[in-house]
C-alpha cells in the first residue's frame, strides 16, 4: 500500500509532467504574451523556492486555495527538498 507521501510525490510528478507535456506540444494561445507567461512562471517558481505559501495562493483560484492546505504544502515543501 502506497503511504500518504509517495501518493504527494507521485501526484506532483504528473502534474509536473502533464504541465510540461502540454507546455511543448501546443503553442500558446494568441491571449497570452510568451514572455509574460515566462514572467510569471519563474515568480511562482520563487514562491515555490521561497517556500512563501501566502504568496502562492494569492495566486490561486478559490478552489485551488482551499486545497492547498498548510498541510499540503507542508507535503510539497518537503517532497521538492528531497
Amino acid at each position: 500500500m502506497m503511504n500518504k507521501k509517495s501518493g504527494i510525490v507521485i501526484l506532483t510528478f504528473l502534474l509536473i509532467s502533464t504541465l510540461l507535456t502540454s507546455c511543448m506540444s501546443q503553442t500558446l494561445s494568441t491571449h497570452f504574451v510568451e514572455t509574460d507567461v515566462e514572467a510569471e512562471v519563474r515568480d511562482v517558481i520563487d514562491l515555490i523556492n521561497a517556500q512563501d505559501t501566502t504568496g502562492l495562493r494569492e495566486r490561486c483560484t478559490v478552489q485551488l486555495r482551499e486545497a492547498l492546505t498548510d498541510e499540503v504544502m507542508a507535503q510539497i515543501y518537503e517532497a521538492i527538498g528531497e
